[in-house]
This record gives C-alpha cells, sequence and structure tokens, in this order.
C-alpha cells in the first residue's frame, strides 16, 4: 500500500466508480452470414481486451461476447470477420453487430 493515509479516499473512489456502472451485464451480439465466421472481437478503447474466447452461442448464426458492466462511457471494438468475397461492385454483407442488455442483472 503506497499511503496508508490515503485508504478512506481510494475505497471511497472505487465505490463511486463501482456505483456509476448503469448497466450491470452488456453483450456483444455478432451474427455472420452463412459461409462467414467470426476470426475475433477485441476491445480496443479504453482498454485493449480480447473477447474471442468468451463467447458463446446464440443462435447457429449468432455469437455473444460478454462486455460487462457499462457506465456513462464510450468503447471500441475490432472484429474480423471471415466472408466469402464478391465480385467487383457486389454488395456483400460480412456481419451485424448489436448490443444486447441483460434485463435479468438490473442496474
Amino acid at each position: 500500500m503506497p499511503d496508508p493515509d490515503g485508504l478512506a479516499a481510494d475505497f471511497e473512489a472505487m465505490m463511486q466508480a463501482s456505483m456509476a456502472k448503469e448497466v450491470a451485464d452488456v453483450t456483444l451480439r455478432v451474427w455472420t452470414p452463412q459461409r462467414a465466421s467470426v476470426r475475433f472481437v477485441k476491445q480496443v478503447a479504453p482498454t485493449v481486451e480480447d473477447l474471442t474466447g468468451r463467447r458463446t452461442q446464440a443462435s447457429p448464426q449468432a455469437g455473444d461476447y460478454p462486455t460487462g458492466a457499462w457506465g456513462a462511457e464510450s468503447r471500441d471494438y475490432h472484429v474480423c470477420v471471415d466472408a466469402e468475397p464478391g465480385t467487383v461492385g457486389q454488395e456483400v454483407l460480412a456481419a451485424g453487430v448489436s448490443l444486447i442488455l441483460n434485463p435479468a442483472s438490473g442496474p
């Protein structure tokens, strides 16, 4: 402990940060069409965290990646998908991404 005199203030700051979380359980859902697959999912801001190994199957073509509790903040993700190439000028859908709030967890 670097400064025992600051322990109470440190504890108070940690509790306020914990209580500032507005949503307790948020999941990033990544859907891919047939013949496409997710190579990796990473949170890249505000911290770097590889979520790939945390995937749970939501449906045959969708996987859920838990992101934990969120407060009033912004996060950035890097999602890499392997998809079959199309022809020049052809529009190809590689993935759909959404945030899922777990209503059972509450705020």
